[in-house]
């Protein structure tokens, strides 16, 4: 088993190296979170295109907070997908220890896709001077708050840090019921349909 928890290990490290060449090149290296074997993790699925999204922008603001909200379904297992990765928009708040989106922007972006009929599964934004890889207290009153308002059952909340040499990205899945609980990438090779649909769009 420890071979076999070994072997996976070092087949992830191989798949992020890739990620990393192929669409990120920061100026600092970038990591998934690592998951113990046994860890009994719900999963969030996502193309490596929008990880690397998500990667470039923290690498773009190394010294104050960025954030972004995705878009995206549920698989037939119940498993949220992430299809899209927006933000920040140009009208966003960027502060060292803090970060407000540009709702006009990701309403636009909903707009936009809404043939899609995609559903908004996440917000997320970094924590860069507050070594924080986790939701802070004010992220959690927000995301229930965010959960009542939208009357939805659930949303997920994506961390991203910069941890000594490397960045890496935390989701978590908030839930109506008052729990939030981590989750794990399920990484989908390649990029994403609707991240191409978004480059032509970015383009016209």
């Amino acid at each position: 088993m420890k071979k076999k928890h070994k072997n996976r290990r070092k087949m992830t490290a191989r798949r992020t190296a890739h990620l990393y060449r192929r669409y990120v090149r920061p100026a600092v290296p970038v990591r998934l979170p690592d998951v113990p074997e046994q860890a009994d993790m719900l999963p969030i699925e996502v193309y490596d295109s929008e990880l690397a999204y998500m990667f470039k922008d923290m690498a773009k603001h190394p010294d104050i907070e960025t954030g972004w909200f995705g878009l995206g379904d549920v698989t037939e297992d119940g498993i949220p997908r992430l299809l899209l990765v927006a933000g920040p928009g140009p009208n966003s708040n960027h502060q060292p220890a803090f970060f407000q989106q540009d709702t006009q922007y990701m309403d636009e972006i909903q707009h936009r896709f809404s043939f899609l009929q995609m559903r908004h599964l996440m917000v997320g934004h970094s924590h860069h001077k507050m070594n924080l890889p986790r939701p802070s207290g004010k992220d959690v009153d927000t995301m229930f708050s965010t959960l009542e308002e939208m009357k939805i059952a659930s949303m997920v909340l994506v961390i991203g840090t910069i941890e000594g040499s490397s960045m890496c990205l935390y989701p978590y899945l908030f839930k109506n019921d008052g729990t939030y609980c981590r989750m794990q990438w399920r990484r989908i090779a390649g990029t994403s349909p609707v991240r191409k649909m978004m480059e032509k769009w970015e383009m016209q």
